[in-house]
């Protein structure tokens, strides 16, 4: 190899290594702007879900204005799990918590299971015996 080739192959190389670097930080950029969107997206799907539900619950209206404000709240905090709970296709609008231990959807001002719900006979759950 003569000196000039291996002038050449390096400033190839160097070539190279730029346009990586470059693609490297637009891809980044491109995945930024896609997690964005896909939260824009959520956001959005869930709110029209929460109208939804409330237009086809048959609670009385001042639950179901307050079990809005209660989702729009949890949404916007973007607690999706509580979001799933309370306007998701097996959905309840009056949820208003989740059991740490259990899982079980936890209702009212002071969230406990509903009276009729099945204690889940977990050792360690604080509503295991109601």
């Amino acid at each position: 190899m003569t000196p000039e080739n291996t002038k050449e192959i390096q400033s190839l190389k160097e070539e190279v290594k730029k346009i990586k670097q470059t693609s490297k930080k637009k891809e980044d950029s491109l995945k930024d702007k896609i997690k964005k969107l896909q939260s824009k997206v959520r956001e959005s799907t869930s709110y029209k879900k929460l109208i939804v539900a409330s237009a086809r619950s048959s609670y009385d209206p001042q639950m179901v204005v307050d079990s809005l404000k209660f989702v729009a709240n949890a949404i916007h905090s973007k607690n999706w799990k509580l979001v799933d709970r309370t306007v998701g296709i097996s959905g309840n609008l009056m949820t208003r918590g989740i059991c740490p231990v259990c899982s079980i959807n936890l209702v009212g001002k002071e969230p406990k299971p509903r009276d009729w719900t099945l204690p889940c006979h977990i050792k360690k759950c604080p509503f295991g015996d109601t």
